[in-house]
């Protein structure tokens, strides 16, 4: 969890922040501002990665004996150990995480999105050859492979499109530090939004023993479908938001919005109707097996249920949020993640105490409709304000 939350926090907002830059200076000023900025923005990025690795990992004992107060003393000592495996994998991924956004606005999305299944598919081959003999280690030492090799090779592909890395002054322009302002207020913002996770997991706690493995695996499938759903809409759209907004084409992004809307929509409500008609059978084929009762997968199966809620709304949040990031309006994106927060807690202490470790999958799915509609309503806010305010420009286009 700890690797996966400190890539998207760090790496993430940095994707954020970097894309619409780039696409901006590559119309503007050129290829060759386009390698400047890329090569300042990425270095600063692998030493953010680095030095966050290195400070986390000196205060992991103490924040895991906080955090999860309720561990025996071999379960917290074999997470903390496993977290010093694959802490590097934070930095690997991140690494992979922004040369794959980079090589999105050149048009290359398919193989990116191919070399990040090395770690899953060496994870797989790790628990079918060596848990017997080194037992969940094996998985660590996989994820840490796997997290190597697609860093490396996306660096090279990174090289190969025209985007080599260099150190050198130059890199470190004005350009590349309006870049770090705005990484500095989406990191701010990452975090809030982050935090989310990590507060459902400690709050969770609390709940009857059995609680934290109910959330996790309730929400593994869902997981997966917003993974899929909201990255390959997400990745698709920002550039194609930046190119827009560059050329100050309103009318477009009104489009181009309302049209990945109801795409998303037309999308995910018969996945999500499906996943819910299907949940208790689901859990049970997959996960009911060894000490995985047929009582484990009620309670698995409504905590799915109520986590597939969200699905529409998270990855319709994601399209419209994308935009904000694109008029860079980072200001209303820190606003959200405060929002998203503050109501999840509150949601959390409500519903927890009326539906268990079910209720805070709801509340989740809440502060997803509740981000779904602040997003929307500030996308075509500014898109009507920016119309009024360019009218011969819009009218050019």
């Amino acid at each position: 969890m700890v690797p996966t939350f400190l890539v998207s926090l760090l790496s993430e907002s940095m994707n954020q922040a970097l894309i619409p830059k780039l696409v901006e200076v590559r119309e503007r000023d050129g290829k060759e501002a386009a390698r400047q900025l890329v090569s300042g923005a990425m270095w600063v990025s692998m030493g953010i990665l680095i030095i966050t690795v290195l400070a986390f990992g000196t205060i992991a004992d103490p924040l895991f004996t906080f955090v999860f107060s309720s561990f025996s003393r071999d379960k917290l000592a074999l997470a903390v150990r496993l977290l010093y495996i694959t802490l590097p994998v934070a930095a690997l991924s991140g690494i992979a995480s922004n040369c794959a956004a980079v090589l999105n606005t050149t048009g290359k999305f398919a193989f990116p999105v191919l070399i990040r299944t090395l770690t899953p598919a060496l994870m797989i081959a790790a628990a079918f050859v060596l848990t017997r003999r080194i037992g969940i280690t094996s998985l660590a030492v996989a994820m840490l492979l796997g997290g190597a090799l697609e860093a490396g090779t996306m660096l090279y592909l990174l090289a190969r499109h025209g985007y080599k890395l260099k150190l050198h002054r130059s890199a470190f322009n004005r350009t590349t530090l309006q870049v770090g302002t705005q990484y500095w207020q989406l990191l701010v913002s990452g975090l809030l939004t982050s935090s989310v996770s990590l507060a459902d997991q400690s709050m969770t706690t609390s709940l009857a023993p059995g609680s934290l493995s109910a959330l996790t695996y309730g929400g593994k499938c869902v997981s997966f479908l917003l993974l899929v759903l909201a990255t390959s809409i997400t990745t698709a759209v920002i550039p194609y938001y930046s190119e827009m907004v560059a050329k100050k084409d309103w009318h477009g992004c009104h489009d181009t919005i309302t049209t990945y809307a109801k795409l998303t929509a037309f999308i995910t409500v018969p996945i999500t109707v499906l996943l819910i008609a299907s949940s208790h059978f689901l859990i049970r084929v997959i996960f009911q097996h060894g000490a995985f009762t047929a009582a484990d997968t009620q309670i698995v199966s409504r905590v799915q249920i109520m986590f597939a809620i969200q699905i529409p709304f998270y990855v319709l949040s994601r399209v419209f949020g994308r935009f904000l990031l694109a008029m860079r309006r980072n200001d209303l994106v820190m606003i959200s993640g405060a929002l998203n927060l503050t109501i999840d807690i509150l949601l959390n202490l409500l519903l927890m105490r009326v539906m268990g470790v079910s209720g805070i999958a709801l509340s989740t799915s809440l502060f997803a409709v509740s981000s779904f509609a602040f997003n929307a309503y500030w996308a075509y806010k500014l898109i009507e304000r920016a119309k009024a305010e360019t009218p011969c420009a819009t009218a050019a286009n």
